[in-house]
């Protein structure tokens, strides 16, 4: 019986540490990124994934917080993904950008913390959002 509260606790800390929302974004290296989850999933259901993109000047708190965009998602049944820009802008332009892979990086992840679906990947953006995606 000794063994059962710290092995309850470290299962505790450790869905914790893969559970981020709004209020704490998922931390990947230097960068981060927020999550919306759907209403009344299961936790155990692939889940379709809509990356969203924030417009120029704003972070990915802003859509999962919008009732429009993370209303829809989440009644849609959809994973809510919303990658944090570096100096909340996004670098398109260039062959050296490291956004495009941070991108793919912010999927990957979110495949180690949730079951994707990885059939249904969808991306979308507002504004300057809308050119990253």
């Amino acid at each position: 019986m000794k063994w059962f509260a710290p092995l309850f606790l470290f299962l505790v800390g450790s869905a914790a540490a893969l559970a981020c929302e709004v209020a704490e974004p998922c931390k990947l290296g230097d960068r981060s990124y927020h999550v919306k989850e759907p209403d009344g999933w299961d936790g155990v259901s692939p889940l379709p994934v809509l990356l969203y993109f924030h417009g120029w000047q704003r972070t990915g708190a802003l859509p999962v917080q919008h009732h429009r965009v993370s209303g829809a998602t989440r009644r849609r049944g959809v994973l809510l993904l919303a990658p944090n820009g570096r100096h909340r802008t996004w670098d398109f332009w260039t062959s050296d950008t490291d956004d495009v892979a941070f991108a793919a990086a912010v999927l990957e992840d979110a495949a180690r913390r949730y079951p994707i679906d990885r059939s249904q990947v969808y991306v979308s953006g507002y504004s300057y959002g809308s050119a990253m995606a």
